[in-house]
């Protein structure tokens, strides 16, 4: 990041230096493109070295007919991160459920992502950037 920086100042600086001042303090010419294509270049860079998206997969209960969130953890989209999403949900689910669910019902549950008691509590499992 640094050097994006100090490229953005070099470049601004080129066209400061490149300005050719018509005597109005609002009205500069600058008469370099390079130093204005230099300039653009390097503002892109910036954007998208700053443009961070962050890949995560969240298990959230939501009550009151999902009106109301009533936890979200968030959890990075690893193989690390997708397992403990899915243990949380896993035992979310057993917990909440009004019987012992079967070993394929949850792996069922939670390919689907979705489940809801009947009563207004319903638990998300969501890939998210």
């Amino acid at each position: 990041m640094c050097n994006i920086n100090t490229n953005l100042l070099k470049f601004a600086e080129q066209v400061i230096d490149n300005a050719d001042d018509t005597g109005c303090s609002d009205d500069l010419t600058v008469t370099s493109k390079s130093a204005i294509d230099g300039l653009a270049q390097e503002i892109n860079k910036f954007k998208k070295a700053t443009d961070v998206k962050v890949g995560t997969v969240n298990v959230i209960e939501m009550g009151n007919e999902r009106t109301n969130i009533l936890s979200l953890r968030s959890f990075t989209d690893t193989a690390k991160g997708n397992k403990s999403a899915k243990k949380l949900f896993s035992r979310l689910y057993k917990k909440n459920a009004y019987w012992t669910p079967h070993k394929e019902e949850i792996e069922v549950t939670i390919e689907n992502g979705y489940w809801e008691d009947g009563n207004g509590y319903t638990l998300l499992l969501v890939h998210s950037t």
